[in-house]
């Protein structure tokens, strides 16, 4: 079932820079890492043993022109491990989980090992001391991007992205699961006839998945949200546009109590630039609450996790607050209403850009990203933990 909602009912804070009134929230650490070209943290997944593993792609290290790099930190943040994979040509990593069964496992997009010299969805197995137990790629003779993952109760994943190779349009949304081994166990595309790309995705508590990103081929513009509900086996349970006449964007999802928690960008709404979206919709995709965050330059969110609370924590970047010309844009939303906790920046003096969050075992919250504020040479990994 396809259905077209516009969001007519919504809110839009236009300042939103605040202090928590309940309990200060606490910068723990703050991290760069690089070399002298451009190094960028695109995700991040909390570990077993109280720390993180990061995933991006470095310029700075490895074999290739781009390469995927994979950081183990322990709860202070300090490195344990660094691991670069990838060939000559370009490779990046953009998802990264933590299996039930002990292991790490990264997605991403890689251009070295496809005989037709297009992109093809990269996935690696690694053991906690960083040494690779498996790696596979999955596409075809088009251009296939993996964008998100979740990990499955067997050791196995679920990815999202896109396939230029497969489907019925431009790009369609493309969902993979693999078991422990790295084998497939299914794969099924989701769209139209033109350019529906997925961002995000989420384990639901029925055993399925909630796929979210955007969508040229449905919707009242030119990309509207679109976000598809699927069961355990790939079959498409339902689909919802949301949106106008301009470019509305989702990149994360979480499943919270009572349905669903999406972020993103809209342009739609708001300011003429795009604006930070939060939307909170009931396991039916019906919208229980819309809110919209910013001011006259680019909001946008990238990341979102759930408190001990309850509440939504988003990561994104603000181009019109803060120390720089953008900064980590972090915001908690109450549960129910969507009202504003708190919100606030963080970086340095030029850019910095957040990607990925993740709740670490001890309750904190680790986002990842990319700088130019702490090194000279470009952007580095820079990785931020706060406690609430």
């Amino acid at each position: 079932m396809r259905a077209l909602l516009f969001l007519v009912t919504l809110a839009f804070i236009p300042h939103v820079v605040s202090a928590k009134s309940t309990q200060e929230v606490q910068k723990i650490w703050q991290k760069p890492f690089g070399g002298d070209k451009d190094d960028k943290a695109n995700a991040v997944a909390a570990t077993n043993d109280g720390g993180c593993a990061v995933a991006g792609s470095t310029r700075s290290m490895g074999e290739g022109k781009t390469d995927v790099i994979i950081l183990k930190l322990d709860k202070e943040g300090m490195i344990v491990w660094k691991r670069t994979l990838g060939k000559e040509r370009k490779d990046e990593a953009s998802a990264i989980v933590e299996t039930s069964d002990g292991y790490l496992i990264a997605a991403g997009t890689s251009k070295s090992y496809n005989e037709n010299g297009n992109y093809d969805i990269y996935v690696v197995k690694l053991g906690q001391d960083g040494k690779v137990i498996w790696q596979k790629t999955f596409g075809g003779s088009g251009k296939d991007y993996a964008r998100a993952m979740v990990k499955t109760d067997d050791g196995g994943v679920v990815i999202a992205g896109a396939t230029k190779s497969y489907g019925n349009g431009s790009y369609d949304f493309y969902v993979i699961r693999l078991n422990s081994a790295g084998d497939q166990v299914w794969s099924h595309t989701y769209g139209g006839e033109d350019l529906d790309s997925a961002y995000g995705i989420a384990a639901a508590s029925d055993g399925g998945f909630i796929v979210v990103g955007s969508t040229d081929s449905f919707g009242a513009g030119n990309s509207d949200f679109y976000i598809v509900k699927i069961d355990s086996d790939g079959k498409e349970q339902w689909s919802q546009t949301y949106g106008e006449k301009k470019a509305d964007v989702l990149y994360a999802v979480k499943e919270v109590e009572d349905g669903y928690a999406v972020a993103g960008e809209t342009r739609s709404y708001g300011s003429k630039k795009r604006d930070l979206n939060v939307m909170k919709i009931d396991k039916n995709g019906k919208i229980l609450f819309h809110k919209l965050f910013g001011l006259k330059n680019h909001e946008y969110a990238r990341g979102i996790a759930v408190t001990n609370s309850g509440n939504i924590l988003v990561a994104g970047t603000t181009k019109s607050m803060g120390h720089g010309r953008a900064d980590f844009y972090m915001l908690e939303l109450e549960k129910q209403t969507g009202a504003l906790a708190w919100a606030n920046v963080y970086g340095g003096k030029k850019n910095d850009i957040a990607r990925g969050i993740a709740k670490v075992k001890d309750g904190g919250f680790v986002i990842v990203g990319e700088s130019d504020s702490f090194n000279a040479d470009g952007f580095d990994f820079y990785m931020l933990k706060l406690a609430l």
